[in-house]
């Protein structure tokens, strides 16, 4: 049967209609048995290419701080494994990215091109519209390098307050769709909170190593 009866719906990233979709969040962030299941967003081709090669730095730059290592036989997730070793290219971005002191650099413009595309995911699947412009505030950390007091208010959505726009939202809200817990996608792999306050904020985590949180006015 064609496919001509799919609806158009305004991509995620730009706003152009598309019938084409996005996984939330995308495969090179999971493994395989984690794949079922995922749900998706509209995405236009264009957009979703665009951003395909700083998902695959990102994921691949993940596990290699995890591992201490650009070094491919060390690497314990087998497709970040075989991506390395098939692209000399990110091979070399990598190791550009590992300092001499044994950690590696997450400030760059393809981290946070992915983290943000990311972030827009999951805000789009969770309040169903997309969030085209610019976010308010970018933070990406490791999660070990996080103070006490701020990793605890990074890993708890506050409470609403009484008349703000949260509260208004969760009264709206009947199964509590914009305020959620953490939603532990593959445990030890990938996590992420969404929820608005007085901004919309979607926090991830990947790898249990790699701390985000995206926020728009």
């Amino acid at each position: 049967m064609q496919n001509s009866e799919v609806k158009l719906a305004p991509c995620v990233y730009c706003g152009d209609d598309t019938r084409h979709h996005d996984k939330v969040p995308p495969k090179i962030f999971l493994d395989e048995e984690f794949y079922s299941g995922v749900a998706s967003v509209p995405a236009c081709y264009k957009c979703c290419q665009g951003y395909h090669l700083d998902e695959e730095y990102l994921a691949c730059l993940v596990e290699c701080a995890k591992c201490g290592t650009v070094d491919a036989n060390a690497i314990e997730r087998s497709i970040i494994k075989f991506i390395i070793n098939e692209k000399p290219l990110l091979f070399e971005k990598l190791s550009k990215a590992k300092s001499p002191t044994g950690g590696f650099n997450f400030k760059s413009d393809s981290v946070r091109h992915a983290v943000v595309k990311l972030a827009r995911l999951h805000a789009a699947h969770q309040m169903n519209e997309p969030l085209t412009k610019s976010p308010t505030s970018v933070i990406i950390t490791p999660l070990d390098s996080m103070p006490f007091g701020e990793r605890d208010k990074f890993e708890t959505p506050p409470s609403p307050i009484i008349g703000s726009r949260a509260m208004r939202i969760m009264s709206a809200e009947v199964n509590g769709g914009y305020f959620t817990e953490w939603v532990d996608i593959q445990p030890g792999q990938y996590r992420h909170l969404t929820f608005v306050s007085e901004k919309i904020f979607s926090r991830i985590v990947l790898g249990e190593y790699l701390a985000c949180e995206v926020a728009w006015e």
